[in-house]
């Protein structure tokens, strides 16, 4: 009779005041084969997205971005 069952590891790291972000999740099944599930991969990306610190950091850069390429205009 196979084993059947599957244990989940992820792993979120983003770095707010940097400009790095890096996702990894790896699904290893009973009899140790690893699959990367892309679904989760996605899922984590858009809560990240959703983080309003991240989105408003991000707005910060752009801001600053623009500011300075028109005072130099």
């Amino acid at each position: 009779m196979p084993k059947t069952g599957n244990f989940a590891f992820c792993i979120l790291f983003y770095n707010l005041h940097g400009t790095a972000a890096w996702f990894a999740c790896v699904v290893v099944d009973v009899d140790r084969t690893v699959r990367f599930s892309l679904t989760n991969l996605i899922q984590m990306w858009r809560q990240t997205l959703n983080q309003g610190s991240l989105r408003r950091k991000f707005t910060c850069t752009e801001q600053r971005r623009v500011a300075k390429e028109t005072a130099c205009s």
